[in-house]
């Protein structure tokens, strides 16, 4: 089995990405519990890659690992804006 993501498939990773960071911000402010979001991100980034990367309908095992590392990058992009944001908050630099 040959995998190969070509640069339209990361693109899209790309541009999912902040999409499932801001429904995280809408699961959170819905009152999700926040140790299910990394779990959300994987699903909804499984999700994105299965309906929108076009390689995702032709290879389900392909479109798990490009949603997983998308949810994967969601989860880290949230976490580090978070940090930020606290860290500016407390006058830290």
């Amino acid at each position: 089995m040959d995998i190969i993501i070509n640069a339209t498939d990361w693109q899209l990773i790309i541009f999912f990405v902040p999409i499932i960071v801001a429904l995280t911000e809408v699961f959170k402010r819905m009152g999700l519990n926040k140790k299910y979001f990394p779990i959300s991100n994987i699903i909804l980034g499984i999700l994105a890659a299965y309906f929108f990367v076009p390689t995702g309908k032709q290879d389900l095992a392909l479109a798990v690992l490009i949603g997983i590392i998308t949810g994967l990058s969601a989860s880290g992009l949230y976490s580090s804006g978070k940090s930020t944001i606290e860290e500016v908050k407390n006058g830290k630099s």
